[in-house]
């Protein structure tokens, strides 16, 4: 049998730790608080803009008319936001949700994970009808309009985040 071998030599020492850092605490308390403090001054600013672009919420804007409505206690009570269009064909709108409606069902059986909001339409005749809208949106031109020095979406968005 060939002799044993020689156990591995032991390994080095570690390196001594540094000495630690001194550092007064208050110090650490006015950083933090000055980060926290210029942090909170972003995101009430970023909220003030939320606020002035969209308004309202549409939650809280269902909450406040249930409240004044004589029918607000019944469990199906519902807000629904709508506009009545009049002088216009809503049939060709109607065929387009219709269409969106259907790719929407092709997209889940085929396990694409894509979301379509769908919303509904109430054609009343060949010149009116009824459509859902999309809660809690505003039109580009309107957050051109409320944010202020806004000339593009991208502007929106800086000023937003």
């Amino acid at each position: 049998p060939p002799p044993p071998s020689p156990p591995p030599p032991p390994s080095p020492p570690p390196p001594p730790s540094p000495p630690p850092i001194q550092v007064d605490d208050s110090e650490l308390d006015w950083v933090a608080v000055s980060l926290n403090d210029a942090a909170m001054a972003k995101r009430e600013e970023c909220e003030a803009i939320q606020d002035m672009v969209f308004g309202e919420s549409w939650c809280d804007k269902e909450a406040r008319v249930r409240k004044s409505s004589p029918y607000g206690h019944l469990d199906d009570w519902h807000l629904i936001s709508c506009i009545v269009k009049a002088g216009d064909d809503c049939r060709q709108e109607q065929l387009a949700m219709q269409l969106i409606c259907q790719c929407q069902a092709i997209f889940e059986e085929a396990g694409i994970p894509l979301w379509l909001r769908t919303y509904r339409i109430l054609v009343m005749s060949s010149t009116s009808g009824i459509i859902e809208t999309v809660v809690d949106a505003v039109s580009l031109h309107k957050v051109k309009a409320r944010v202020p020095a806004c000339t593009s979406l991208l502007d929106a968005f800086v000023k937003v985040r």
